[in-house]
């Protein structure tokens, strides 16, 4: 799991310890009435807690498959490209922007495949040249 990724773990797990303190203090001054406490507004303030923690564990694996996953396949994808290695391809992940920013990617490296094709072509011919006499 990388930095990001932990990050907003945490600020997630942050955020349901928070909302469920919020949600406890403002049920606990709603079900708190003439000093003594009603059950079912406690069951209810339990159960919502419970509920708003699960909603937003939901949404910390949703955003970490759909947003911080692909994110991270093309982090290793520019990473082995920068390393050289141009033999690589992204396939498509996600459909939307995520996945217009793959298919860019793959242009982006067809084109560098291509530049360094000419540039190996202009060296062998360089090369060639060089060794060859002048006739004349």
């Amino acid at each position: 799991m990388n930095l990001h990724m932990k990050l907003l773990t945490k600020i997630n797990l942050m955020v349901v310890i928070f909302v469920a303190l919020v949600f406890l203090a403002v049920f606990g001054v709603l079900v708190l009435q003439g000093g003594e406490v009603k059950t079912l507004g406690l069951i209810l303030s339990v159960a919502g807690t419970f509920l708003v923690a699960v909603l937003v564990l939901f949404l910390d694996i949703f955003l970490q498959k759909k947003v911080f996953g692909p994110i991270a396949v093309y982090t290793r994808f520019v990473k082995k490209v920068s390393e050289g290695d141009l033999n690589q391809k992204i396939e498509e992940i996600s459909s939307g922007d995520v996945g217009k920013l793959g298919s860019a990617f793959n242009v982006m490296l067809e084109k560098l495949r291509e530049i360094d094709a000419i540039k190996s072509a202009f060296n062998s011919v360089a090369a060639h040249q060089l060794r060859t006499p002048l006739s004349g």
